[in-house]
């Protein structure tokens, strides 16, 4: 019997069971899609959170990768302006050996860090003017 269907000629009681069967068929039918559609977007969300991981990965590799690259460069740099002072030094000095650029190239590397102790000195010492300022 549909819908529709003329339930006049039924018992109160089969009418009533009749609705009931198509009330329950309707709710079944309703959870079950709803629940097909909450599975659909469980499986879409672990889906992205699986791509969101394999991106991230390639996110961390490419930086990985681009700190290396970086590292590379930097001591490229270092070899080649160690190659022109030794060049200058040697230039500058005919009767040089290379035990007195080694001499020389320890005094220019301490120099450098001496320098970089200061610069950082003072930084350390104008945020503690600033912070001291700040606090007033």
């Amino acid at each position: 019997m549909s819908n529709n269907g003329n339930l006049s000629g039924l018992s109160a009681e089969a009418q009533m069971a009749w609705r009931m069967n198509h009330y329950a068929r309707i709710t079944q039918q309703h959870f079950a899609g709803r629940a097909e559609a909450e599975a659909e977007q469980v499986l879409k969300d672990a889906q992205d959170i699986e791509n969101r991981k394999i991106m991230e990965g390639i996110l961390a590799e490419n930086e990985r990768k681009a700190a290396v690259d970086a590292y590379n460069l930097r001591e490229l740099q270092n070899r080649n302006l160690e190659a022109d002072l030794r060049r200058q030094f040697l230039a500058a000095n005919p009767a040089a050996t290379e035990q007195s650029w080694l001499l020389a190239k320890s005094q220019i590397k301490q120099d450098y860090f001496i320098e970089r102790m200061n610069a950082e000195k003072s930084r350390d010492e104008l945020e503690a003017e600033k912070y001291a300022q700040y606090r007033m």
